[in-house]
């Protein structure tokens, strides 16, 4: 599980219990490393926390490249 100070990297103290609990719901492949990238798709957002873990769930590659490659991954749909 990703590291409580590193949600309150992205995320206000007052938001940082939810999200930890958001992000303890994805427990595949390369945990620590979709975590932190879920949190950084998020951009602050709670909703954006969810839309990604569940992402995850699908496919966690998506989020490891939408997350390292974002120009290429926001070309990829035009």
């Amino acid at each position: 599980m990703i590291d409580s100070k590193e949600i309150k990297n992205y995320f206000h103290d007052e938001d940082s219990a939810l999200v930890e609990k958001m992000l303890a719901t994805y427990t595949g492949n390369e945990e620590n490393r979709v975590q932190v990238a879920i949190l950084k798709l998020a951009l602050g957002s709670i909703d954006g926390v969810k839309y990604h873990v569940d992402c995850a769930q699908k496919d966690y590659r998506d989020i490891i490249y939408w997350a390292d490659y974002p120009s290429e991954a926001e070309n990829a749909f035009r």
